[in-house]
């Protein structure tokens, strides 16, 4: 698995990716609404250069960046050295999230109360949130149209 990992990292892998459809035109409404965008990623801070390469490449918009490693891998020295921790995250104020890891999404909402737009997917569609405040909190939406439709009232400044 962490071998997997570390070649899914790799910058030519990343920079082959393609943004999921409808994201850039949904993040451009949300920019357009007034709300601040930041991006925060699991991925290893080592891939900063080619992820902001990314974003740009893709037009996607943004305010801030932000690398959080979010299974405590940066003790192990793995590219994680300049990233954030879940403890820190925590710290931090956001309107809302978009998110597809259950696991991550249930930290958001019961250490953050934070509400979450739940990305359906395959990895993700069998879990089922057992407190209340995550079921409360989560809305699970199938593409970036039912996102900025759910969550265009949320905000916050």
């Amino acid at each position: 698995h962490e071998e997997f990992m570390r070649l899914a990292h790799e910058p030519k892998v990343l920079s082959a990716l393609r943004p999921i459809d409808g994201a850039v035109q949904g993040l451009e409404q949300f920019m357009a609404m007034g709300y601040r965008i930041a991006v925060v990623t699991g991925r290893p801070s080592t891939s900063a250069e080619v992820s902001r390469a990314w974003l740009d490449d893709h037009g996607v918009p943004y305010h801030q960046l932000t690398f959080v490693d979010k299974y405590g891998r940066g003790s192990r020295n793995d590219g994680y050295a300049n990233a954030i921790t879940l403890g820190e995250l925590g710290r931090m104020s956001f309107c809302f999230a978009v998110e597809d890891s259950a696991e991550t999404t249930a930290f958001l909402t019961e250490s953050m109360a934070l509400p979450v737009a739940l990305f359906e997917r395959p990895w993700n569609r069998a879990h089922r949130f057992s407190s209340p405040r995550a079921r409360r909190l989560v809305a699970r939406c199938a593409d970036w149209s039912e996102i900025v439709d759910r969550f265009r009232n949320c905000f916050p400044y």
